[in-house]
């Protein structure tokens, strides 16, 4: 078991480090020059080379990749070019911005996913759980920018139910304040969109599971035994079709993360996601890096530790080296 672990453990660490390789490499071959956002118009060509020396931009790519590397090692991530300011506290502050908006996309998620992948299942032949598929089927289908916007078209341009955008009013925003309920209404809009939008695709896996659950041999054996159909479902083949389900726990929080980039900036949600479009637009090299880092640590993280859990929940699924009990 120890061996087993240790040796997932240096797998995990290898995929690591050759995910930060590889985004500090995108980062920096992709087009475009930081200075011709940061230098002054007005700034020659000695003034350029001098700022580019300054902020360490002319040292040759694998010096500044051991430079970030090594900085990252030990919990520096460097200064944002834009902001002049540490990266770990943008992040700092962005971060419980988005986990909020993703925790309750994925609260959303889950409690629409499981009701609708049994309905799915058990009532498989009737119209309405074909259109209600199709519907479910239509909104995993549609780019998630496309939903923000009639989110926003319908729902505060048309009906004026919510706002269209932001974290708190602008009223709060000039008071200082951040009213919990008014987050709450900026927050209803994006992440129910998000969460309703990903919960077709959890309740399609779910119910392909739970009809194979139906067909197994303890399944016709519990009818046999008398007991109703409702007891078979929810007691016996729902309890077996959830362990698939454990890999999607593990890794839908980090897609979550990952899809509110486009969420965030349709509504203007100042979390991690539009920290890193801006980031992007301005070649803020040291600030792409730390979010694309995050978030990638996060989906290795979000699968391994997806994997540990299944194999402690399933007696036939073990770590790599294990021996079936």
């Amino acid at each position: 078991m120890a061996r087993a672990f240790l040796r997932r453990l240096l797998h995990t660490a290898l995929l690591i480090l050759a995910l930060l390789t590889t985004a500090f490499a995108v980062a920096h071959l992709a087009p475009g020059d930081p200075l011709d956002r940061l230098a002054p118009t007005d700034l020659d060509a000695a003034g350029r080379e001098a700022l580019r020396g300054r902020l360490g931009l002319d040292r040759p790519l694998p010096e500044q990749y051991a430079r970030w590397l090594g900085g990252v090692l030990h919990g520096d991530l460097g200064r944002s070019l834009e902001n002049h300011r540490p990266v770990a506290d943008l992040l700092v502050e962005a971060l419980p911005r988005t986990l909020l908006l993703a925790g309750t996309a994925y609260a959303v998620h889950w409690l629409l996913a499981l009701p609708l992948g049994v309905l799915l299942a058990a009532r498989r032949g009737a119209w309405a759980v074909r259109l209600l598929d199709g519907v479910g089927l239509m909104l995993y289908s549609l780019p998630m920018f496309w939903l923000g916007l009639m989110g926003i078209l319908i729902f505060a341009r048309l009906l004026g139910w919510l706002p269209a955008g932001g974290m708190i009013s602008p009223a709060a925003v000039l008071e200082g304040r951040t009213p919990p309920l008014d987050v709450l209404r900026h927050l209803i809009l994006p992440a129910g969109l998000l969460g309703l939008a990903t919960a077709a695709g959890s309740a399609r896996y779910l119910r392909t599971s739970l009809l194979e659950a139906l067909g197994s041999d303890y399944v016709l054996a519990a009818r046999a035994r008398g007991l109703s159909e409702r007891a078979v479902l929810w007691r016996h083949a729902l309890r077996n079709a959830l362990l698939p389900l454990v890999t999607l726990v593990g890794l839908d929080l980090p897609a979550l993360l990952g899809g509110s980039v486009v969420v965030e900036t349709v509504f203007a949600w100042p979390g991690v996601g539009r920290l890193a479009v801006d980031a992007v637009f301005a070649r803020d090299y040291p600030v792409v890096l730390a979010v694309t880092a995050c978030s990638g640590v996060a989906v290795v993280l979000g699968n391994q530790l997806a994997d540990l859990i299944y194999g402690r929940v399933d007696p036939r699924v073990r770590l790599d080296g294990e021996r079936p009990r």
